[in-house]
């Protein structure tokens, strides 16, 4: 289980920069207004996802898979610490150091605005209602690498949070199509911790919920919707987009990454026709559908020339590796302790109740504040 587990890290991080690129395609796929023409094109240019070798020149990675990288180089470089102002201080501080890697990248003015704004001593921004952005989704999946564990729950959405302010689905071998479901069960407790937070922009994030809520509620009906016209695909990915655009916010980046994924078939090439070839931002839901499809996969079923010479392949393995020695660290510690023998305090958790985590925490919580 150690050995997949270990290839299904790698091939997340590794296929995640591949949809990425296959998305962009150096700015030509990224911002073209017809899905319909951009797969004609590759018909009329590769044939099939098989015949295309994912390497520079003509294949550069987008912004997102440069921040992306930078998150998942600091979570690893962390170590085994708890979350702490030092970590994000340091993200800070990588986030500035990579500013000249992102020109040439199609960043966008805002995202290079906030880069500047941040201070290693107040990484916080100002709240603004038009900034609605897909990046920090594409950034979460080396988050939920590094905290994958049912334990790490708490960590898991305090550093999603704090880092991007919104999460990724939490995997932990969850049947594919529950994970809208599960995001739904959680929203509970996002909801407590946001509320849960200081800071002069708190009430604007509150009024803001109730339209976050109200779209994955809606998503749930339709996450399985199965089109296979391109044209009628754009006009339900429009349907779920921000602004006409479709994957350019947090939201609709990560329904349209996971609709592909789940009526794609376990199909690599059908999972990047659907996730990639699109009117919109396709690099970023190309980068999450992959990125989901190599934690379940692997590298199974995707062409090695569509990955082995990626740019900055080794960066994201690396990457990969430290994200999975920590878990294997993590768990081996817990393996020592619990040779100790059970605490007195330990208390069973039934398995319906951790189906229902944030429940069984808010009764936790209500209990401690009787006492």
């Amino acid at each position: 289980m150690s050995n997949y587990l270990f290839e299904r890290y790698k091939a997340s991080m590794i296929l995640s920069g591949v949809g990425d690129a296959l998305g962009y395609r150096n700015g030509i796929w990224l911002y073209n207004n017809s899905g319909k023409d951009i797969y004609r094109e590759f018909i009329e240019t590769f044939q099939q996802i098989e015949h295309i070798h994912i390497q520079l020149p003509q294949w550069r990675l987008s912004d997102n898979s440069i921040l992306h990288l930078a998150i998942g180089e600091c979570l690893s470089e962390y170590g085994e610490k708890d979350p702490s102002s030092e970590l994000y201080s340091s993200i800070v501080k990588k986030l500035k150091s990579i500013l000249n890697d992102l020109k040439n990248r199609h960043p966008n003015s805002n995202q290079i605005s906030s880069i500047n704004r941040l201070s290693e001593n107040d990484w916080s921004q100002p709240y603004s209602p038009i900034s609605n952005d897909c990046k920090s989704a594409v950034r979460s999946i080396s988050i939920g690498l590094r905290y994958s564990k049912i334990s790490e729950f708490d960590k898991l959405m305090n550093v999603s949070i704090e880092i991007s302010r919104m999460t990724n689905s939490h995997l932990e071998d969850k049947p594919i199509n529950t994970w809208i479901k599960s995001l739904i069960q959680i929203l509970p407790y996002l909801q407590h911790h946001i509320q849960s937070q200081q800071g002069s922009h708190l009430t604007h994030y509150i009024k803001s919920w109730s339209s976050f809520e109200k779209f994955w509620k809606d998503f749930i009906i339709r996450q399985d919707v199965n089109i296979k016209d391109m044209e009628e695909r754009d006009n339900f990915y429009r349907s779920l987009s921000h602004a006409g655009w479709p994957g350019s916010s947090g939201c609709d980046s990560i329904a349209i990454a996971y609709n592909a994924l789940i009526t794609s078939d376990c199909s690599w090439s059908e999972l990047c026709k659907r996730s990639c070839f699109h009117t919109g931002q396709t690099n970023s839901t190309g980068s999450i559908a992959a990125g989901l499809f190599g934690i379940i996969y692997g590298f199974q079923y995707v062409p090695i020339d569509n990955y082995k010479n990626i740019e900055y392949h080794d960066r994201l393995e690396n990457v990969a590796i430290k994200l999975f020695d920590l878990r294997e660290k993590e768990i081996k510690s817990k393996q020592i302790n619990d040779q100790h023998g059970p605490c007195q305090h330990f208390k069973f958790v039934p398995s319906n109740i951790l189906d229902n985590i944030p429940g069984f925490r808010q009764s936790i919580l209500s209990t401690n504040q009787r006492k």
